[in-house]
């Protein structure tokens, strides 16, 4: 496959670099282009409670430099101040109303900003499932060495918010879409809450479990087995999960650790078996780390890659679980039929997308 060969001209024609990388031209004449920048206050306000009329996707200002390209979003602005322990009052959340500089940063910081909004909007049901959060006491347990109480609360309320209103649809561009969503979506807010919680204490138990296990193994010949099992718990369960699970794998991912978990107490013995099987399946970990590095990588594309993966080692390590019987399966059709292959053929379909192959 071809890959563009690149030249960055100055005001006058002349070659300032040239190359077929392009992050690495971006690299090499960063600082360098003239101090032209664009003025987006238009599109910029602090502490919105609603939407513009009309939200761009993004807007294309002229500057001394040159046409500078800015993606309006929505920032969640964390509260810096929480109030005390022992208190009733709830830390000041605030959205605003922001350009970012690309559109890969602004659909990140959108996840959290649109939740909060509709968080926002909700009132009075938003308050009532915080206080039932409080309730799950066992949850802030499993969640404790990850975050303290708030933060647990405010990952829980922005990932029911998003999973309800806005996962894997197109974002509402103005303030009556929005409220049209929130309303179309209000009756399912419930169902989602009751499932997001209980996958996510699942999930938190069984990190706890499989950490508690990991740290007592002693034996040096099982470390670099022992080292990849902590390596994927950490991929799949970070101090994050909710906020970078898409719904669609939520469901997955006490199988996901269920696996973990199987090829952990079917170590023993089969050391050898466990050590081949890697082999098998880290160069696609290597593979994928480099398409995130991509000037054209995608993060849904990513995601679904790396959860494919996901599938391919439950398989692979621990069958019996693959084949449990699962609720809501993450990949159906002949298309997603798990093996070493069709993995392999899917990630190379992305690199050729992403020019890296």
């Amino acid at each position: 496959h071809l890959r563009l060969f690149c030249k960055v001209l100055d005001d006058e024609g002349r070659v300032l670099a040239s190359g077929r990388d392009l992050q690495a031209l971006k690299d090499q004449l960063k600082g360098q282009a003239n101090d032209g920048r664009a003025d987006f206050s238009e599109y910029q306000k602090p502490n919105i409670r609603s939407l513009p009329d009309a939200l761009p996707d993004h807007v294309v200002l002229q500057t001394s430099a040159g046409p500078t390209m800015g993606f309006p979003g929505l920032r969640y602005v964390t509260p810096i101040d929480s109030p005390p322990a022992n208190s009733k009052a709830q830390a000041t959340k605030q959205v605003d109303l922001a350009v970012f500089a690309t559109a890969q940063e602004r659909d990140t910081e959108n996840r959290f900003g649109y939740a909060q909004l509709a968080l926002t909007k909700l009132g009075k049901p938003a308050q009532f499932f915080r206080r039932e959060l409080a309730k799950r006491k066992q949850l802030g347990l499993y969640f404790a060495t990850l975050g303290n109480a708030q933060a647990l609360a405010e990952q829980c309320l922005l990932g029911v918010a998003w999973y309800c209103y806005f996962d894997g649809q197109a974002l509402p561009r103005s303030d009556a879409e929005l409220e049209e969503r929130l309303a179309a979506k209000r009756g399912e807010l419930a169902e989602v809450f009751r499932l997001t919680l209980e996958t996510f204490e699942q999930v938190l138990k069984h990190r706890f479990e499989l950490v508690r296990e990991l740290d007592q193994l002693q034996s040096v010949g099982l470390l670099p087995s022992a080292n990849d099992i902590r390596e994927q718990l950490d991929l799949l369960v970070p101090k994050d999960v909710l906020a970078i699970t898409p719904w669609r794998f939520l469901p997955s991912l006490p199988f996901y650790l269920r696996g973990l978990d199987f090829r952990l107490q079917q170590l023993r013995g089969h050391v050898p078996k466990d050590r081949s099987l890697m082999e098998q399946v880290l160069p696609l970990h290597r593979r994928l780390a480099a398409i995130a590095k991509a000037e054209l990588y995608d993060p849904i594309i990513a995601a679904e890659l790396h959860y494919f993966v996901q599938e391919l080692r439950l398989k692979l390590f621990a069958e019996p679980v693959a084949q449990q019987k699962r609720p809501q399966p993450a990949f159906g059709g002949a298309g997603w039929k798990v093996s070493l292959k069709r993995v392999e053929e899917k990630i190379l379909q992305e690199e050729q997308r992403a020019g890296l192959a």
